[in-house]
């Protein structure tokens, strides 16, 4: 998954994301240093954002991805 896809990947499912990674104890020190350290909404942070999914929760990733999928027909 390239940048510009991950970026429409995090607008497509932004709240889940946040959900996902703002409330474990694992990722949100990861998504807290990603927030200061990038410009807000920027492609980078909204990158990084699924790259912290796509990392520690690999099943919530999938699953998004096939909803998105199932979407798309």
């Amino acid at each position: 998954m390239n940048e510009n896809e991950k970026v429409d990947f995090y607008d497509l499912n932004q709240q889940s994301i946040h959900l996902t990674i703002k409330s474990n104890v694992k990722t949100k020190p990861l998504w807290r240093r990603l927030y200061w350290t990038t410009g807000k909404d920027s492609d980078e942070y909204k990158a990084g954002c699924v790259d912290i999914l796509k990392a520690y929760f690999p099943d919530s990733f999938q699953n998004l991805i096939h909803k998105a999928s199932e979407k798309a027909l």
